[in-house]
């Protein structure tokens, strides 16, 4: 995950930076300004963003942001949480005062990296699809049948096993080797059959079992904190 931090405060930015490396972030951009970071034209998945710049403030950019439908979430950084009330919008995800502590670092970057997989898009052959909209997928010889919403069905060239791969970190899981499915539209279990939103019921492998508990335990949780 990219991370940017916008803050004309060198000591802050490093701060913020010691953080996320600390939490095992590598891939960090530091702006000094609004103008810098407007004029880099960078997209990181999330942007800490100061309120106070001197030329383009953090409620400028945020508007930018939202004009051009960008997929940076943005959390707001500064001393002045009198604010808050003036920081909402569609890409913002949160607000911390300064000084932050690792903990709430740490959270809105697990907030970030969980939104990111959520609503991120898939690339086919010839259209872009958000991975919200995906309900399963299903083996067809060496091609693979995307199910997604209001019974629609697309064809990929590319097998299931790479469809796998390519989806294992993005709340997807691979029940049975015919088919992955995502956890969003699972509606009930029983009986190690999943019942899906679109009403399809599909078999959970017994070699798959033990491994799907855990990871939809786990996806549960992140769903409920966030």
């Amino acid at each position: 995950m990219k991370i940017g931090i916008c803050d004309d405060n060198i000591a802050e930015r490093d701060y913020l930076a010691s953080c996320c490396k600390e939490l095992g972030y590598d891939d960090i951009d530091l702006y000094i300004s609004g103008e810098d970071y407007l004029e880099r034209n960078t997209a990181p998945d999330i942007l800490f963003l100061d309120i106070e710049l001197k030329d383009a403030n953090g409620l400028d950019i945020r508007n930018v942001l939202d004009k051009a439908g960008s997929h940076t979430y943005i959390v707001f950084y500064t001393t002045h949480s009198e604010q808050m009330p003036d920081t909402f919008g569609r890409n913002v995800i949160g607000f911390l005062h300064k000084p932050a502590s690792i903990r709430q670092v740490q959270r809105y970057l697990q907030k970030a990296s969980y939104y990111h997989k959520e609503f991120s898009e898939i690339i086919l052959e010839d259209r872009k699809l958000p991975y919200s909209e995906l309900i399963y997928l299903e083996a067809d010889n060496v091609y693979t049948l995307l199910h997604i919403a209001d019974n629609d069905v697309l064809s990929s060239r590319k097998t299931i096993q790479n469809w796998a791969k390519e989806l294992k970190e993005k709340s997807f899981f691979q029940i049975h080797r015919s088919y992955v499915i995502n956890l969003h539209h699972i509606q009930s279990i029983l009986n190690w059959k999943i019942k899906l939103s679109s009403g399809q019921s599909l078999p959970i492998s017994r070699n798959h079992r033990k491994e799907f508990q855990a990871a939809y335990q786990k996806y549960l949780l992140h769903k409920a904190e966030y």
